[in-house]
């Protein structure tokens, strides 16, 4: 894996080619009503209607309208393995299983299939504008955590009571690091949870690493995951990302000395941060694996669990599913804690064969967008290990952005010297690129 050459030194502005803005615009309304408005939404029926749900697909639905985004064939093939196996686990259903789960299952994840052809310099301009949305809830998160130390402020971390109930939308939101202590984790103020926050930057991060090559967002990414003392993120970029950092500071001659003042600082500053970043809260989380009260427990362990007793079904069930929403059930007869993670969701709901239709339907979408095996390997471990908000609308349509709404191709036609001026908008030519 070679870095050499690879710190981008391109300045810290948002200017694009009058075609790109369509699609930094899209992305833009998104992530603003995926990330910035997470909490805001109306409650119906005990069912809350996030303002993603709404402003995602009709920003979708109408660049495909306008032609700026096509269906892309191999994913529109790949869908249809998710659209029969729902079918089919839907018909032979438990009969406590929820269809509205199964549409919505389908529904959500249709808009997976639209992408937009990008060439290298649009697809770069692209990331770069996420992984500095994700800057700002970073920065955000940090002054978040510190402030609580000199400033009381009730809705620093919460809005309840700030927001009518009929319109917010929280869960988990106050964590403490530890009962009593009165500090809690920083979820970026925006966002629902501290976790939310943690992968969010992690992801970044890679991006930063894998496409943008760019060290200079790795202190933000890095400190503002830190501050969440959420182990999501920080294993996902262990796993993915934490070797190619090393190898890209190694290889690159104006960080290396890194490397060598590192084994130096790195100890003294946990030395000086142990009681002031609360560092002792990430060696308390080894243990949670064993703790049936812990996250992590209920992430891994408790998973683990749910498969034991899902697989004790007869052999179609196991193959096809026992119906839509039915990991509910699993996680009720379970005599064990547990965070139904998205991959025990698809199992249980979907079948083995869903499952494995689902994860090639995912990585073909990050990959095809990021065009990088790692990403798109660390978008489905992250999306189907780490989180399980499979069904989530704010967080489905942030990974929508950062795995799916763009198709990578170099020969793209996605320059302002080669546009087809109907609507002013600047779309794609006819040779923007295949499925």
């Amino acid at each position: 894996m070679a870095f050499s050459n690879t710190i981008q030194a391109q300045p810290f502005t948002l200017a694009s080619e009058p075609g790109e803005r369509p699609l930094l615009g899209g992305l833009c309304i998104i992530l603003l009503a995926s990330l910035l408005l997470q909490r805001i939404g109306l409650h119906a029926g005990g069912f809350p209607l996030p303002v993603a749900l709404v402003a995602a697909p009709v920003v979708i639905l109408l660049q495909a309208f306008l032609g700026i985004s096509k269906i892309s064939l191999v994913r529109l093939i790949l869908f249809t393995g998710i659209a029969v196996t729902t079918t089919i686990s839907a018909a032979f259903a438990d009969p406590k299983a929820s269809l509205t789960s199964g549409l919505l299952y389908v529904g959500l994840y249709g808009f997976f299939i639209f992408c937009i052809p990008v060439d290298h310099t649009a697809h770069e301009r692209f990331y770069r504008t996420i992984v500095r949305i994700i800057c700002f809830f970073a920065i955000i998160g940090i002054l978040q955590y510190f402030v609580q130390y000199l400033v009381k402020v009730p809705f620093l971390f919460s809005w309840a009571g700030l927001v009518p109930s009929g319109f917010l939308i929280e869960y988990n939101t106050l964590n403490e690091l530890k009962q009593g202590s009165g500090i809690y984790k920083a979820n970026g103020f925006f966002l629902l949870e501290a976790s939310a926050l943690s992968q969010l930057a992690s992801r970044g991060l890679l991006i930063a690493i894998f496409l943008l090559k760019d060290l200079r967002y790795v202190p933000i990414l890095l400190l503002g995951m830190i501050v969440t003392f959420s182990g999501t993120g920080i294993l996902l970029f262990a796993i993915f990302g934490s070797v190619a950092l090393g190898l890209m500071i190694l290889e690159h001659p104006k960080y290396r000395k890194l490397l060598w003042i590192l084994p130096i600082l790195l100890p003294l500053f946990v030395i000086f941060a142990w009681d002031q970043l609360n560092l002792h809260i990430f060696l308390a989380r080894v243990g949670e694996f064993s703790d049936s009260t812990s996250s992590g427990y209920a992430r891994f362990t408790g998973n683990a669990v749910l498969f034991l007793l899902f697989s004790k079904v007869d052999t179609f069930h196991f193959l096809f599913g026992v119906g839509p929403s039915m990991s509910t059930y699993y996680m009720l007869q379970a005599d064990a804690e547990s965070f139904a993670s998205g991959w025990i969701k698809l199992v249980t709901e979907y079948g083995v064969v869903g499952f494995f239709c689902f994860a090639a339907f995912f990585y073909t979408c990050a990959y095809q967008a990021t065009r990088r095996h790692v990403l798109a390997s660390a978008f489905l471990f992250h999306w189907l290990v780490l989180d399980g908000n499979l069904l989530v609308p704010q967080h489905l349509f942030t990974a929508y952005c950062l795995c799916a709404m763009v198709q990578y191709n170099p020969m793209a036609a996605f320059t302002a010297r080669s546009r087809n001026p109907r609507f002013g908008l600047g779309l794609p030519g006819k040779d923007a690129g295949g499925a």
